[in-house]
């Protein structure tokens, strides 16, 4: 479900139709009508909201997307140069 939000627009009722379907099937399992207690298991089983793991994912591709030039010139000067140094040591501040 997660990777048809990464090729589809994804709007905020859509997110809170997904919330809801998490929700009800969780009050299902336990069977309890509380929202409260829900979200309190959900909590303690470390389960992230859905709208939240879409926001989550988004966030992290843009943030993919605007790291892959850099590293790539990384590589390139690395190659050129001819270094054997990892990526780690060319840019890390405690190996310089």
């Amino acid at each position: 479900m997660l990777y048809g939000t990464e090729a589809c627009p994804v709007m905020s009722r859509h997110k809170h139709s997904f919330d809801f379907t998490v929700t009800r099937v969780f009050m299902k399992t336990l069977h309890t009508n509380s929202k409260s207690v829900v979200e309190d298991c959900m909590k303690y089983f470390d389960f992230v909201p859905v709208s939240q793991r879409i926001d989550n994912r988004i966030l992290l591709g843009s943030l993919t997307a605007s790291l892959v030039p850099i590293i790539c010139y990384a590589l390139s000067l690395r190659k050129k140069h001819k270094d054997t140094r990892t990526f780690s040591e060319l840019y890390h501040p405690y190996y310089q």
